[in-house]
């Protein structure tokens, strides 16, 4: 009777051990429903939600504190909200996108500091600078005029991926970079290196330097959509290859020489978003949602999957600076997990 006692203690560590040793809470963000996106501040007591329908049925971003669990619409648009970045020093100021503007926004007040149009198209990512005096959009959109010093032998419409610098302060474009490689489809960056990852549709992936506005990595991984820096050595792409063989791979790569480091198959379907979170050993491990309606929790030395949960619709992530708070969405109230 002791051996079978044990026996199922073991079992049940087995099928529990993996979110108790990782101390992971998880709890829903009651009232919000189903969201497009979330993004977090720093440590992720701060979360702002976009493409959620408000009273007046226009798109918004909501945001939401986690210390005294209040929420509140901060900005309607009647186009698509795609995306938003908090200021890295003043956390009352966020940056925020539709298909058509960029817009800076003081949280306290609700004032817009300055709105920026954009040819109407797709933000995938957007970052501050480490001291919030410039904000980096990455722009993707199809346009019939050529871009300048494009080949004008090329006839349209043109796949345009841009990189705009704006000055925050004076709340003016002062730089573009336009990039003829089609459109962006994943983003992510890394402000202490001054670098942008990019994955565009068709597979290709690069990495470029803000400051220098030159390409250091070229390379192609099958398509798909996620890009993600993992430290100063390493970088994650999805892609999933075609049917028959339709099983998503998830690559870690080197960065200086692009060299495959190892593949991962968490998912059965497309990556829809990967985050790094850090568990109470400051271990990296990775949070993906996918189109097989399932979010993974993983480790990325061992491959080893630690959680799984299925929803009914595909799975998005959203995840704090710090890797310490994240936000699970799909069909219904998004979940907050804290590590």
């Amino acid at each position: 009777m002791s051996a079978l006692f044990a026996v199922g203690l073991l079992l049940i560590f087995a099928l529990t051990g993996c979110q108790h040793n990782h101390d992971m809470r998880i709890q829903p963000i009651k009232g919000v429903g189903t969201i497009d996106w979330a993004v977090l501040n720093h440590d992720g007591s701060r979360i702002v939600m976009g493409s959620v329908k408000s009273p007046s049925g226009k798109e918004a971003i909501v945001l939401y504190d986690i210390n005294d669990k209040t929420k509140q619409i901060i900005r309607e648009s009647d186009h698509n909200m795609l995306c938003a970045a908090f200021h890295p020093i003043q956390q009352n100021i966020l940056a925020c996108c539709d298909s058509t503007s960029i817009a800076l926004i003081d949280l306290e007040t609700k004032t817009v500091a300055f709105h920026i149009p954009l040819e109407h198209g797709f933000i995938p990512g957007m970052a501050f600078s480490s001291d919030g005096t410039r904000l980096y959009v990455v722009h993707s959109y199809y346009s019939k005029s050529v871009p300048v010093d494009w080949d004008r032998t090329v006839k349209g419409p043109y796949s345009v991926t841009e990189i705009i610098e704006v000055d925050v302060a004076a709340g003016t474009v002062i730089d573009k970079l336009f990039i003829e490689n089609g459109i962006a489809v994943g983003a992510d960056f890394d402000m202490n290196n001054g670098q942008v990852g990019l994955r565009y549709m068709g597979g290709k992936c690069e990495i470029w330097s803000l400051d220098d506005q030159v390409c250091i990595l070229l390379m192609t991984h099958i398509r798909g959509r996620c890009f993600v820096f993992l430290g100063d050595e390493y970088f994650m792409t999805s892609g999933c290859p075609p049917a028959p063989a339709s099983l998503e791979e998830v690559i870690l790569w080197d960065r200086k020489t692009g060299n495959q480091v190892r593949a991962y198959s968490p998912h059965s379907m497309a990556v829809s978003r990967m985050g790094v979170v850090r568990d109470k050993n400051d271990k990296n491990l990775i949070l993906s949602g996918g189109e097989d309606q399932q979010a993974c929790l993983w480790d990325v030395e061992q491959g080893k999957l630690i959680w799984r949960k299925r929803f009914r619709f595909f799975v998005g992530v959203g995840v704090s600076a710090d890797g310490r708070r994240a936000v699970v969405h799909s069909f219904g109230d998004p979940l907050l997990l804290e590590f």
